[in-house]
């Protein structure tokens, strides 16, 4: 529990950094943001997501732990911990925007306004980066 602690908590701000990153590349391919923070003044960044993060980075890391105690290869792995992530994602702004009434991000050109249905690609790339940097570490 102790290296997943610490696991979580030196990987979540590469993870933040590399959602803006991920944001910038959307800007530059379709020269809008894909998602913004409507509540900060920079509008394509928030630090308030970095919690967000830390939950993401577990489920990634627990369900590689489940799934490859079963023996699934990575692309499995990538595709299920994605998309429970891209779920979180949708959640996570729907929790924000309409009970706590403060959004935290919006995507605007998504019907689903939480998330992005291009996001799952995203989020199956942050799986495969994670992965790739804890076995890294590892060895």
């Amino acid at each position: 529990m102790k290296k997943l602690l610490l696991t979580i908590f030196i990987y979540t701000p590469f993870f933040w950094f590399f959602e803006l990153l991920q944001n910038l590349a959307y800007k530059l391919t379709t020269g809008e943001y894909g998602w913004v923070y409507p509540t900060e003044s920079s509008h394509w960044f928030s630090f308030r997501t970095l919690p967000s993060w830390g939950i993401a980075l577990a489920v990634m890391l627990f369900v590689d732990k489940f799934f490859r105690a079963k023996n699934y290869n990575l692309w499995t792995i990538c595709l299920t911990a994605g998309s429970i992530c891209w779920g979180l994602e949708w959640c996570n702004g729907f929790l924000w925007a309409e009970i706590l009434q403060q959004p935290l991000y919006v995507w605007t050109f998504s019907p689903l306004k939480y998330v992005g249905i291009e996001a799952i690609i995203l989020w199956c790339l942050d799986v495969w980066v994670l992965l790739q940097l804890v076995k890294a570490q590892k060895n």
